[in-house]
């Protein structure tokens, strides 16, 4: 019994929305019958065509929304024949007893017939407005991808590792190039893989110019990389570039006696 009374619901539904729309329609084409015959002779005023056709395309979408509520599965967007319905009777009327030779009238007419069409399309326009605003927010947000810090791009690296029954070790050449006026770096030198423990790391600095003096130190050693600060006497006028060695081992015993 239950289950029935939804189909039965519907069913009703469906005949008194279905009911609606033919008496617009006879409604309609009876008054452009009339409209031919030339039985209207007489005109309404502005404010009461506006009425009359406002009147109808406010049934028209009363009856689109019994008919939509009750569907099994309502739709977001009103079905053809049932958008045909809801603006056909509305725009008989309107042409016929709105005097479109008024400039109110025909404005009225036109706010009329727009309005009931933006009522029956309300929701495929708010989920394509949700949709735009979406887009635009996520082609508005922040960039968030990883790109390559700036030492990266003053620095060349080659790096070897070396792993036997005495420990781990990794070699590397690097070839840190400096800017003009620049008098201090930090190279950052991942260790791919960590290490187990923190390694030993040593670095040699081999001056490329003559009159270039260049000091390097280890600033700070991690399992996953070490740090080393590069420091001039003097800025550099020109692009120049110094070669650096630098060795990280990590030997068996240290990492047992640790």
């Amino acid at each position: 019994m239950n289950s029935s009374q939804p189909i039965e619901r519907a069913r009703w539904s469906f005949r008194l929305a279905v009911t609606i729309w033919t008496s617009l329609l006879l409604g309609g084409w009876l008054l452009a019958a009339r409209s031919v015959a030339g039985e209207l002779s007489t005109s309404l005023s502005p404010l009461h065509s506006w009425l009359a056709t406002g009147s109808v395309a406010v049934l028209g979408l009363l009856a689109e929304i019994i008919h939509r509520l009750g569907s099994p599965s309502p739709a977001t967007t009103p079905r053809p024949l049932a958008a045909t319905l809801t603006l056909a009777p509305l725009l008989t009327v309107g042409l016929i007893l709105v005097d479109l030779a008024d400039p109110i009238a025909g404005t009225g007419l036109a706010v009329t017939v727009v309005a009931a069409t933006l009522v029956l399309y309300r929701n495929t326009l708010r989920r394509r407005f949700a949709r735009n605003r979406s887009m635009l927010r996520s082609s508005q947000a922040p960039d968030i991808s990883v790109t390559p810090t700036q030492p990266a791009l003053d620095l060349s690296q080659t790096l070897r590792r070396h792993r036997d029954s005495d420990g781990d070790r990794l070699d590397g050449d690097l070839t840190v190039h400096w800017r003009n006026g620049q008098r201090h770096q930090l190279v950052h030198v991942p260790f791919v893989p960590a290490f187990e423990d923190l390694p030993e790391v040593t670095c040699t600095c081999e001056h490329n110019q003559p009159d270039e003096s260049v000091r390097a130190r280890v600033a700070d050693v991690q399992r996953f990389g070490t740090r080393i600060e590069l420091r001039r006497s003097g800025p550099a006028d020109h692009q120049q570039s110094t070669d650096l060695g630098f060795s990280a081992t990590l030997n068996d015993s240290a990492q047992r006696a640790a």
